[in-house]
């Protein structure tokens, strides 16, 4: 399913209380840590 929501998609308060900023990192040896 693709769904067009004509503008960008942000996080909620709660996501963004739980981001570390890290986290999309993790996977790829790359980023900040890296």
């Amino acid at each position: 399913v693709m769904v067009d929501t004509f503008r960008p998609l942000d996080l909620g308060e709660a996501g963004l209380a739980a981001d570390d900023g890290r986290y999309a990192w993790t996977w790829s040896g790359r980023g900040p840590s890296a």
